[in-house]
């Protein structure tokens, strides 16, 4: 009797901290086909503007682009899954030959991946397909991936947290 009765007050904790995107704005560490930084705002109740710099210190891997996402919470607001697209521009060096020779590409930029956010921590992985507009060769679709681990600079309240306030206001 004990178990479930400290299983159910564990998931009563747990929920208001688990709660489709709980920031206001989010800054953070990109890892995908080289390091970079990224940054995400939100400018509506579920779409942010995201933009990632990936200056290609590494490996010769430049990435740049900005990419409007909509959110779709899946179990609470701070688990979610989002679709999007916008404009990149990547440039790549290849030393395959003793003569770098460098290409690249602009177009248009799709997104889908998913995020989780526990205190001010945000925890994202995507996948980007990338569709060539304009550059070098004759390949049209490319693509890259990430991890970005963001520190939560301004928050949003939960739904929770705004119903007690209300509910316990001085009158």
């Amino acid at each position: 009797m004990k178990i479930p009765c400290l299983t159910a007050l564990l998931l009563l904790l747990t929920i208001p901290v688990l709660t489709a995107q709980m920031y206001n704005t989010s800054g953070g560490v990109r890892i995908g086909d080289d390091f970079g930084v990224n940054f995400a705002q939100r400018i509506a109740n579920k779409n942010t503007i995201e933009v990632i710099l990936q200056p290609g210190t590494f490996t010769g891997n430049e990435m740049y682009a900005a990419l409007l996402r909509q959110h779709y919470p899946l179990i609470t607001k701070r688990i979610n899954f989002y679709l999007g697209g916008g404009v990149y521009t990547r440039s790549q060096v290849l030393t395959s030959t003793d003569i770098p020779v460098s290409t690249g590409s602009t177009g248009l930029a799709l997104t889908f991946g998913g995020e989780l956010t526990v205190g001010r921590f945000n925890l994202s992985t995507d996948f980007l397909p990338l569709v060539v507009m304009g550059g070098k060769g004759n390949q049209r679709f490319q693509s890259s991936s990430g991890v970005s681990i963001r520190y939560v600079m301004w928050g949003r309240e939960s739904g929770f947290k705004k119903f007690f306030k209300k509910f316990f206001r001085k009158k």
